[in-house]
């Protein structure tokens, strides 16, 4: 999990985050130079390896939490057993 303390999100942004090019504050990721590629990069590695991704926010002034959830993977190779 990630959280901050930032301007947070809307109920219409938390909906539409993680869609490419999609910027909840226009007017402040610009000026910060977002092109809204970042989240939806995360969601399509997350989905990559079948995971899940989401946001929650109380509102604007409340920041964001951004949840990454990963399956337990089963190990790849077997163990070498030392007689």
């Amino acid at each position: 999990m990630v959280s901050d303390s930032g301007s947070g999100l809307s109920r219409q942004d938390l909906e539409r985050i993680f869609e490419p090019f999609a910027q909840a504050n226009a007017s402040d990721s610009l000026k910060k130079g977002g092109l809204g590629l970042g989240l939806a990069l995360v969601r399509s590695l997350t989905q990559l390896h079948n995971g899940k991704v989401r946001a929650e926010s109380e509102g604007h002034g409340h920041g964001a939490r951004f949840i990454v959830s990963l399956p337990v993977a089963e190990r790849a190779f077997p163990v070498n057993q030392v007689a």
